[in-house]
């Protein structure tokens, strides 16, 4: 049993039916309505209608922060308070605003080539002022600086930075067509903004790669490669084309799990004949020497998860005979396994994978099959041990994967357009999709900057 041969979980993802996405959250939160004017351009040396472009970059982030929402112009007409409010420097009216229900504004002027926000409190009646955004005329750069700005906004309205300025990390797959051969099927590692744009190639390895992660606070990220033909964790960086082993661990290493200090590693081997938990110093090259910290008998154990606080960790292990998420603490050099203590978190569901453990320690998410064929995302809380089905509808959802924030959540899935990443979160019934182009997208990954 190599390995469950990826334990299922890369096989499935590397293959799926051909389905359209529908999903659906269990439950959804009323986001905060914000009014965004439009950008009053004041001799402005950028081309036309590139103002509208750089709104709709903003629009996107105030949409998809889980906080709020921006008011639809067929709202904003039926609010009289808002009448001529593109004006950046039109007078407001508190009490009528406020009587409308409005609690914020932002106010967009562009000044010859600078972006100037001014974001408005209706209940404080303050208005705090963001300028010396410089645009350069090319979105690509100047998307950055929006999202700078959204996130700064987020701070002002919620006391903490949002998302927009994160970058994920997924592989493409494709197919490479070969004269009198089978065609050959190779992925390699992306790097793109939150939302899916600026999207850049990382890697080049003629092979398939799987599971890139950050590490927390760097440049660099690791990866899986099948470049010798077995399974092996690699390091790269985002500044250049260095490659390098991790691990000196003969045998297949799949499913690689960063604890969110940086310090550790803790991967799937079957160096012992089976798939096993191993746990190993990120840093030191080829000199360390990994350490087993789990293993059952006649059972494959993968996909550990760091908790937080670098203590426990969950990994899915079939002991019992179908896939399922257990959590153990990380036992000392020595521990006996008949001491080892383990909690099932997945109960009500069946081939349980690729659990992630929420930046707060709070949740895990994962991915299962209950009542439906398709697999869904699942939500395990922690702290009431309860289990909830975030997703619902046709096609499989994998490898589901939180952001900074304990709020979003990256997964990949089908759609009749090719498998894809999408983006959901705790307060938002809708999954947007953030890839695009050709190629299949799988194993998303969110940069592991602390908020």
């Amino acid at each position: 049993m190599r390995l469950f041969i990826l334990f299922a979980v890369l096989l499935s993802s590397f293959v799926h039916a051909e389905e359209e996405i529908f999903v659906q959250l269990s439950s959804e939160v009323e986001m905060m309505p914000v009014f965004v004017s439009k950008v009053e351009n004041v001799d402005s040396t950028l081309p036309a209608g590139y103002s509208d472009s750089i709104r709709q970059v903003l629009l996107f982030d105030l949409n998809h922060n889980g906080m709020t929402r921006v008011l639809e112009p067929k709202e904003i007409v039926a609010f009289s308070s808002l009448a001529n409010q593109d004006q950046f420097s039109k007078e407001l009216d508190f009490s009528k605003l406020k009587s409308d229900g409005i609690l914020y504004l932002v106010k967009l002027k562009c000044a010859g080539n600078e972006l100037i926000a001014k974001i408005i409190s209706v209940n404080a009646q303050t208005a705090n002022t963001i300028d010396h955004i410089f645009l350069s005329g090319d979105l690509n750069r100047d998307r950055v600086k929006v999202h700078q700005l959204a996130d700064s906004i987020h701070k002002l309205l919620f006391g903490k930075p949002g998302i927009a300025s994160s970058r994920i990390l997924y592989t493409v797959k494709r197919k490479i067509d070969r004269p009198k051969q089978e065609p050959k099927w190779v992925s390699d590692v992306f790097v793109s903004d939150y939302d899916g744009h600026n999207a850049r190639q990382l890697t080049n390895e003629n092979t398939l790669v799987a599971n890139p992660q950050f590490l927390p606070n760097s440049s660099q990220f690791i990866f899986v490669s099948y470049k010798i033909g077995q399974p092996k964790i690699y390091m790269g960086s985002l500044n250049d084309n260095k490659i390098s082993r991790v691990s000196p661990l003969k045998a297949n290493q799949v499913t690689p799990s960063i604890s969110h200090d940086g310090q550790w590693l803790a991967f799937s081997s079957d160096v012992t004949g089976k798939a096993d938990i191993f746990l190993q110093p990120l840093k030191g090259g080829q000199d360390v020497k990994p350490r087993q910290i789990f293993t059952a008998k006649a059972s494959a154990n993968a996909s550990p998860a760091f908790s937080p606080d670098g203590k426990r960790i969950a990994f899915v292990s079939n002991k019992d005979g179908s896939p399922k998420i257990y959590v153990m603490k990380i036992p000392p050099e020595g521990t006996k396994l008949k001491d080892i203590a383990l909690d099932l978190i997945t109960k009500r569901c069946r081939e349980n994978s690729a659990p992630s453990w929420s930046p707060d320690g709070k949740k895990i998410v994962y991915c299962a099959r209950n009542s439906s064929p398709e697999r869904q995302i699942w939500v395990f809380d922690v702290e009431t041990k309860t289990e909830r089905q975030l997703t619902q509808g046709s096609a499989d959802k994998e490898n589901p994967v939180w952001a900074q924030d304990s709020l979003h959540i990256l997964f990949n899935a089908k759609d009749s357009h090719g498998t894809d990443i999408y983006m959901i979160n705790l307060n938002q019934p809708n999954a947007v999709k953030i890839t695009s182009g050709p190629g299949e997208k799988f194993f998303p990954a969110w940069d592991a900057k602390k908020m």
